[in-house]
């Protein structure tokens, strides 16, 4: 059985912080280092300070930067998916209780639910709810790069080398 690894171009975002253009500065009406946030993104969400006020790049405002990073997103977790669907196929049933098969897939799970919360966390292009802060978003990125790696390398290599 192949499993699919996400294409490196989509694990790399095109998000620079180049600051051409105008600095728009937004009140924080959004929190999105909340407790699901905290959970799923342990390591970004310790670095995160919190601010009432951040500015950001008015490249960072661009619908179609916002547009490209959900169709990325939406590949890997697409990945990630069909991975979580193939382990599940090819797993005899006495290794699904296999401690190896039930970390894997727990990892996979935390995986697809930070590509979710991710997705949900993309601007809409509505002003009056701005996107997260850019080094939070890049710290989260971060975080989802080495968490794909992981999930990769240590839970789907480890138990399909069991089972096969």
């Amino acid at each position: 059985m192949i499993f699919e690894i996400p294409k490196s171009e989509d694990l790399n975002s095109e998000l620079s912080l180049e600051k051409t253009g105008c600095v728009i500065t937004v009140r924080n009406c959004k929190h999105f280092n909340d407790d699901s946030a905290r959970k799923l993104f342990p390591r970004s969400s310790a670095e995160y300070v919190s601010a009432e006020t951040y500015t950001l790049p008015e490249s960072y405002f661009s619908q179609s930067f916002w547009d490209s990073e959900r169709e990325r997103h939406q590949r890997v977790l697409n990945t990630w998916i069909s991975n979580k669907n193939k382990l599940a196929t090819i797993a005899p049933s006495e290794k699904t209780e296999d401690f190896k098969y039930v970390n894997c897939m727990a990892c996979l799970v935390a995986l697809i639910n930070m590509y979710e919360w991710v997705l949900d966390m993309c601007w809409d292009g509505n002003r009056s709810k701005p996107p997260m802060p850019v080094q939070l978003y890049k710290a989260r990125l971060s975080e989802l790069k080495d968490v794909n790696s992981l999930g990769f390398n240590v839970c789907i290599i480890s138990f399909v080398m069991k089972i096969t």
